[in-house]
């Protein structure tokens, strides 16, 4: 396909990779098919069909994105339903969207922009023709009338629950009475998901689910089923909801919610497409590490010839059983508990505590699900920041750098006090905390975490105990597969990474160097190659190698340059380098320049001996 292009996933012609089409056209269209059950031949993308910007018009100026019809012979008799779909900026669609209405034969229309859309429903009354918000479109073949009288069995999975999730979210960031921040929109979604899961897996499959919104009852009815649902539901999940959660959306929210999710069996659902939805709360922290495992469990499935269900089974074992979380950010922890309830056999082992806190100190939960001393591996990423200080004895005391230090001027060395300190900064205590041989440090490109944040991250690999480690790996990169945007780019380096460490391989930008050589010398980290090539060479040098403060002191205390003579050739005399030959990116050696031997000693000389 020619760059800038994509296929069209209902015609399969080329067209434009714009915004419009790559985020809302294309993605709607999907779910028509996969979702809605609309056979490709009953819908029509490009071209595009046209419909009347006036009633008088004698011709089709109005360019529909998508039309589906009641049949597959696509003609104008026989619209069902039109789509219109804007940029992610844009929201003045729903106008033009009830002109196509008013102008055409159809009478379902759906506005969509990639992240929110709404449902419309032509009626005519007293010879006029009005528009009313529905739930939901009918799928193929239901009438009108049936959305939201769905069996259990009639439920499917869908591959798109990350685009419903995003509607929702945005839809109730807009519309939600008494309820406009993130944290608290999120909490009430996910006790709607517990809604829905509890109503999947105690309906009968020839029984109608609970967890739906008709098309002919009010809002009000449908909350009240719902929390009919939910008072059950705080009942089963009492390790993810607390008894005093609720659920506090108004009426029409809770209907746009529930007319969104009611076609789909969350409980059905592949774990990587509950993963995705999620990654609109939580981000892909953990849900990455997830899939890593869940991977290499479709590997040892495949070749040890297990079914489909045994891998699954396992991937919810591993889920429940060998994953370990504790963070001190309350949203968080229920959103990760939540998510790891779902996709794991109706457990959680995510707790809401401070790691930094003494361990006896902890909730008797988290003593139950965090043992010390038990763990494989750590993942952390450690709060930083002066204005969120650690303050408490019982925290300090556990740590060295709780402490007050001094400095003992004729030792030389620092001393830790008997006091504590009244605060210190997290990452301080979380770097101690964390302590080990460090044996690899990885440079993240700038744009790693973008578009969500633009940041300098490096990942510290420690290990524990005594280190089996000889060299410290080094790797600095430069590209991620995407820019500042989220755009996708064609360099990535992170994946090779690895590799260059596995097979102790090196180049430029991947090394090893000596643990001794970082020891009391700080170094720019896009320097440290150099510096260590540098140093290599010296250490090949026939001449002995000086301290270039050793060369400074003796030089101000009138050393005798005549000694320095000796290490270097007679008919050139003694090399030195220019001030301005030492710049960030080292030093130029090809500007050598030599004095004679027998300069006087009182002049201050900086001196540095090259082979």
């Amino acid at each position: 396909m020619k760059n800038g292009y994509i296929e069209d996933f209902i015609s399969g012609k080329k067209v434009k990779a714009t915004s419009e089409e790559v985020e809302a056209v294309q993605v709607f269209a999907k779910q028509l098919f996969e979702d809605y059950n609309y056979p490709k031949e009953h819908i029509q993308t490009k071209p595009q069909f046209r419909v009347k910007a006036r009633p008088s018009d004698t011709k089709k100026e109005y360019p529909v994105d998508i039309a589906v019809f009641k049949n597959g012979k696509k003609q104008e008799d026989d619209i069902y339903i039109i789509v219109e779909c804007k940029k992610k900026n844009r929201e003045d669609g729903k106008s033009q969207l009830q002109d196509y209405l008013r102008f055409s034969k159809a009478y379902l229309g759906v506005w969509f922009n990639g992240e929110k859309r709404l449902f419309l429903r032509k009626v005519e009354k007293n010879g006029r023709i009005e528009f009313e918000e529905i739930p939901n479109i009918p799928q193929f073949k239901q009438r009108i009338e049936d959305i939201g009288k769905f069996k259990r069995k009639d439920l499917k999975p869908t591959h798109n629950l990350k685009a419903a999730f995003k509607a929702i979210r945005n839809h109730l960031a807009a519309n939600t009475i008494g309820a406009t921040r993130d944290e608290v929109l999120a909490q009430q979604l996910i006790n709607l998901i517990f809604c829905k899961i509890y109503d999947e897996k105690f309906t009968k499959q020839n029984d109608i689910v609970s967890f739906r919104a008709g098309i002919e009852e009010s809002a009000a009815d449908i909350k009240k089923r719902i929390l009919k649902i939910f008072a059950q539901v705080k009942k089963s999940y009492q390790e993810v909801l607390d008894k005093s959660d609720y659920i506090d959306l108004d009426d029409y929210s809770i209907a746009y919610v529930v007319g969104e999710l009611q076609n789909y069996s969350l409980m059905e659902a592949e774990r990587d497409v509950i993963a995705d939805a999620f990654e609109v709360f939580i981000g892909h922290a953990l849900i990455e590490t997830l899939k890593y495992v869940w991977q290499k469990i479709e590997e040892k499935g495949k070749e040890y010839n297990w079914s489909q269900i045994e891998i699954n089974k396992e991937k919810q074992k591993v889920a429940a059983d060998k994953f370990r979380g504790i963070d001190k950010d309350y949203f968080l922890s229920k959103v990760t508990k939540a998510y790891m309830t779902l996709i794991g056999d109706g457990t959680s082992s995510v707790v809401c505590d401070d790691s930094l806190e003494a361990p006896k100190n902890w909730k008797e939960i988290t003593k139950q699900k965090i043992q010390l001393e038990k763990f494989d591996v750590l993942l952390t990423n450690p709060p930083f920041g002066s204005k969120i200080p650690v303050r408490g004895e019982d925290k300090l005391k556990q740590f060295e750098f709780g402490y007050k230090w001094k400095f003992d001027k004729e030792g030389n060395k620092w001393i830790k006090k008997e006091k504590l300190k009244e605060q210190e900064e997290p990452q301080v205590l979380f770097i101690e905390q964390e302590k080990g041989n460090l044996f690899a440090i990885v440079e993240l490109p700038f744009e790693t975490f973008s578009p969500n944040v633009t940041i300098n991250t490096s990942v510290l690999f420690i290990q524990k105990g005594k280190s089996d480690k000889k060299n410290i790996f080094i790797s600095i990169n430069k590209y991620c597969g995407h820019d500042k945007k989220g755009r996708p780019t064609e360099k990535n380096e992170l994946p090779l990474v690895a590799d260059f460490y596995k097979n102790k391989k090196s180049d430029k930008n991947n090394f090893f160097i000596k643990p001794s050589l970082l020891e009391n010398n700080f170094v720019a980290k896009r320097y440290l190659k150099k510096y260590i090539d540098n140093l290599n060479r010296i250490n090949r040098s026939k001449y002995p190698v000086f301290d270039l403060g050793d060369i400074i002191v003796s030089a101000h205390n009138g050393a005798n340059i005549e000694d320095a003579s000796i290490y270097v050739e007679k008919k050139k005399g003694i090399p030195y380098i220019l001030v301005k030959s030492i710049t960030k990116e080292g030093i130029n050696f090809e500007n050598l320049k030599y004095i004679n031997k027998s300069l006087e000693s009182n002049k201050a000389v900086f001196l540095l001996i090259l082979e």
